[in-house]
């Protein structure tokens, strides 16, 4: 959809994905909001030039977040750079056995530094944001399937003893797995 020679085009195609806390800049922030209303307008009513208005908007869009990306570090491995690695991991590994040290070891940094900068980014320690994963993941999946056993939701998730997945879950939900199971049944 965007134009193959655009510098949209050629940032999307290069990179991981973005994340960013676009509410530190109000002034982009609010061309943010602006933008995606101007959007939904045009979007609902049958403008001309409409496809066209709307991937300029959309480019608009990706240049906000772009230009909200930062990047200070020296060697391209700023706290916020790190930080964005590590949850981008931890999503697509929350189920594995994965934690402070391996992550750290995968991105190539120390255990000290990615947890002060996960912290600094996300305001959670990394095995809080981990283990918040896992439990919506076995929330989600007792709720879908009523017939699942509590015991294969917690090894699916990640955990490794249910005793620690039982108490994690109460604290989180306030609920047992079994009573959280049966109270949200279809």
């Amino acid at each position: 959809m965007i134009n193959k020679k655009s510098f949209v085009y050629d940032k999307l195609t290069g990179a991981t994905p973005i994340a960013v806390n676009i509410y530190d800049n109000r002034l982009e922030y609010q061309r943010f909001l602006d933008l995606l209303q101007s959007m939904l307008m045009e979007y609902e009513n049958d403008f001309p030039y409409k496809d066209e208005y709307l991937m300029n908007a959309l480019e608009n869009l990706l240049i906000i977040t772009f230009r909200l990306e930062k990047d200070d570090g020296e060697d391209g491995k700023s706290s916020n750079t790190v930080a964005k690695q590590a949850l981008i991991f931890i999503q697509k590994n929350f189920r594995k056995d994965i934690g402070l040290n391996s992550i750290a070891k995968e991105l190539h940094t120390s255990p000290n530094y990615l947890s002060s900068a996960f912290h600094k980014s996300y305001s959670k320690t990394v095995v809080s944001y981990i283990n918040d994963m896992r439990l919506n993941y076995a929330s989600n999946a007792l709720r879908t399937d009523s017939a699942v056993s509590i015991t294969d939701v917690c090894l699916e998730c990640g955990y490794k003893t249910y005793s620690h997945f039982i108490k994690d879950f109460g604290k989180k939900f306030g609920i047992s797995p079994k009573k959280h199971q049966k109270t949200h049944r279809f």
